[in-house]
């Protein structure tokens, strides 16, 4: 094995923590671990050979906490996008109100009459 590598058995192990860690990182709205744990997962998808996955026992269980904390995930951060893109187009809607008023002319008050 070369050095670095893991072997698939370890691979999905490492797969089975960072699972975990996403669903903490869900459990508290942490995006910004949800993205970092994002980064780790191709490469060690890669060490995964599902020909040797067979011989684990445990595979398929493990398999399937994997596929669930990756739904949930994103499960929320399809929520958190929803959720940014509702402000942003509030925030759109409240500058164009505010520009609005800018370019009325502005009406002066006479305080003196009355």
């Amino acid at each position: 094995m070369e050095p670095g590598k893991l072997t698939p058995e370890r691979a999905l192990l490492r797969l089975q923590q960072l699972a975990r860690e996403e669903q903490r990182a869900v459990a508290v709205g942490d995006v910004d671990l949800l993205c970092r744990i994002a980064r780790l997962l191709p490469a060690t998808m890669e060490m995964i050979d599902r020909s040797a996955l067979p011989g684990m026992p445990d595979a398929p269980a493990m398999i399937a906490e994997i596929q669930a904390a990756h739904s949930a995930a994103e499960a929320f951060l399809t929520g958190r996008m929803k959720d940014v893109a509702g402000t942003l187009k509030r925030y759109a809607t409240a500058r164009r109100v505010v520009s609005g008023y800018a370019k009325r002319p502005r009406r002066s008050v006479d305080l003196t009459t009355g």
